[in-house]
């Protein structure tokens, strides 16, 4: 294998794989997940990654090259590469257990494990595919994604469950116990799956791809796996298996509440609240009158504040408590002007929605005053 790459091109090209790159060699873990595979075939690149639960591809294209394969160590190519200045690298693999790089004067010899000991994927039969725009995509993970659990022994929470409804309709959902979101967009000609969850780490890495990506993309669908497929890359991860809970149970119906303000005024005055508070100690309670609520809150050092803010009420007087954190992550993806909150009492789940935006509500539990 040998080839010629311009540095800022190849550069770009192996950084696309760093998420999943295992850059600290985990106990228990092969060198193997520390090493990215060089591929050249056809005067075409690729770069492969993989940490046993996602396999990434980034692709480019060569002027000329020779065909073979390695695999070298992720942190001291992007190290040696990062710190090189000339334009151009070229790099030849010499069949002795090492690649030679070469750029200008500068000539470096990096050890390498060979190809046939790189983990790969196996290949599944190809499931059900459709494509979908990569920005709608994007929007509707991030929407989703601050609600799900990270490390939860429930392992099937530390992921999305991604549904289709109706033939039409894409919905993504996330919890973590203590709070839940759900969005969904409208798709033509989308064909039916199982319900999957998605890894966490997993809708992470798509949200890095989309975020790169302007046109649609493809999403395959098999009984164990998930590939997200755009023009330069390709992400495949594992699904988690599980039975996710039954989101439609979670979402509280009949409250006789409504609480109706500005957004932009919610978030305000929560944030300004929570600037009391620490990590680990998140709780206000917010008291719903006639045209206001107002949030009163004090930590352990016994530092207290109040904030008060105009809101449309329908209901009877209601105090109940809840994690600041949790509605300012709600507010932070909502992006209509105006917030509706349906409650029932002080110990039933609110429903938070944006008005006008059908697609998206989110569900908080309240907590103990």
């Amino acid at each position: 294998m040998k080839f010629s790459a311009p540095r800022d091109v190849f550069l770009k090209v192996l950084r696309a794989v760093s998420g999943v790159v295992d850059k600290k060699s985990s106990p228990g873990v092969g060198p193997a997940f520390s090493h990215v595979l060089l591929l050249v075939k056809g005067n075409m690149l690729s770069i492969v990654a993989t940490d046993q639960e996602m396999e990434m591809i980034s692709t480019a294209p060569l002027d000329s090259a020779e065909d073979g394969a390695t695999a070298v160590s992720f942190r001291k190519l992007h190290d040696v590469c990062r710190a090189l200045t000339q334009e151009t690298i070229t790099i030849h693999d010499t069949g002795e257990g090492e690649v030679i790089l070469r750029a200008g004067r500068s000539r470096f010899a990096i050890k390498t494990i060979p190809a046939s000991e790189y983990p790969r994927f196996q290949s599944e039969a190809r499931g059900q595919s459709f494509s979908i725009d990569a920005k709608t995509f994007k929007r509707l993970l991030e929407k989703t994604a601050f609600a799900m659990a990270e490390q939860d022994v429930r392992y099937f929470l530390n992921g999305m469950l991604l549904d289709v409804e109706h033939d039409s309709q894409l919905v993504a959902v996330a919890t973590d116990g203590h709070r839940l979101a759900m969005n969904q967009i409208s798709l033509t000609g989308m064909p039916t799956f199982s319900k999957i969850i998605v890894p966490r780490k997993g809708v992470f890495e798509m949200l890095r791809v989309l975020g790169e990506a302007s046109d649609d993309v493809v999403l395959e669908v098999s009984e164990k796996l998930l590939c997200l497929r755009a023009p330069w890359v390709s992400l495949t991860t594992r699904l988690l298996d599980g039975k996710f809970p039954d989101y439609r149970q979670v979402i509280p119906s009949g409250g006789d509440k409504l609480a109706v303000g500005s957004r932009v005024g919610f978030k305000e005055a929560f944030v300004r609240v929570s600037a009391l508070f620490s990590e680990k100690l998140k709780t206000a309670r917010m008291s719903f009158s006639e045209q206001q609520m107002k949030i009163f809150a004090s930590n352990t050092d016994n530092d207290a504040v109040e904030e008060e803010v105009e809101v449309s009420y329908r209901g009877e007087h209601l105090d109940i408590g809840f994690n600041i954190k949790y509605i300012i992550d709600f507010l932070n993806v909502i992006s209509s002007e105006q917030v509706r909150i349906t409650l029932t009492s002080a110990n039933h789940s609110a429903l938070i929605e944006g008005v006008g935006d059908e697609g998206s509500l989110y569900v908080i539990m309240p907590m103990r005053l």
